[in-house]
């Protein structure tokens, strides 16, 4: 079964949020002022943040080969932003990279899974909060950490597990393999 791939940027495209963090540690923002670091987002430097040698594993090669692959519905980078601008710098960075993939911009406060179907799609996500939000609504969720080794299963280390974890967008292929035998056995 073909399903959509939706992709975050900042965390698994781009390592934009670390670099963004170390930003204004170097600035004096107060890490801990919410308001503070809203508005540093609204006016960063996403030439900088978003700078070829902050794409993380080669990601871009990688989803153009997922597109390639023909494994999936559609594939989308669906991304949070704080103003106009990182929208549009973002799309007009992103798309003309990774042809036949379309960039979706959100408000920052909108969850994902209210902008698009998350039921039987899968979203790549750095952070766990949004990964639970969008399988609570029926989508299938692929956590993205820079520091583990391999594909890690659902319930392979806990029983609240509930997805998947990689760090290379390379195992998304054997991850939609793995979903489409599952849905093969619950056929029969």
């Amino acid at each position: 079964m073909n399903r959509h791939l939706y992709i975050d940027c900042d965390g698994v495209i781009f390592d934009s949020i670390k670099y963004a963090f170390l930003d204004m540690e170097k600035l004096g923002i107060d890490l801990q002022d919410q308001v503070a670091i809203d508005n540093y987002f609204k006016d960063a430097n996403w030439e900088n943040l978003l700078s070829p040698d902050k794409i993380i594993n080669d990601s871009i090669k990688k989803i153009n080969e997922l597109r390639d692959s023909w494994m999936f519905l559609g594939i989308h980078v669906l991304t949070h932003v704080s103003s106009f601008y990182e929208a549009i710098y973002k799309t007009e960075l992103i798309e003309p990279q990774i042809e036949s993939v379309d960039v979706i911009t959100i408000p920052r406060k909108i969850g994902k899974e209210r902008i698009v179907n998350p039921f039987d799609n899968i979203l790549v996500d750095d952070a766990l909060y949004k990964v639970k939000d969008w399988i609570n609504h029926g989508g299938i969720g692929v956590l993205f950490k820079q520091d583990v080794n391999r594909l890690i299963k659902p319930f392979e280390f806990q029983n609240d597990q509930n997805y998947f974890i990689t760090n290379d967008l390379a195992d998304l292929l054997e991850i939609q393999r793995i979903l489409n035998s599952r849905r093969k056995v619950m056929s029969k």
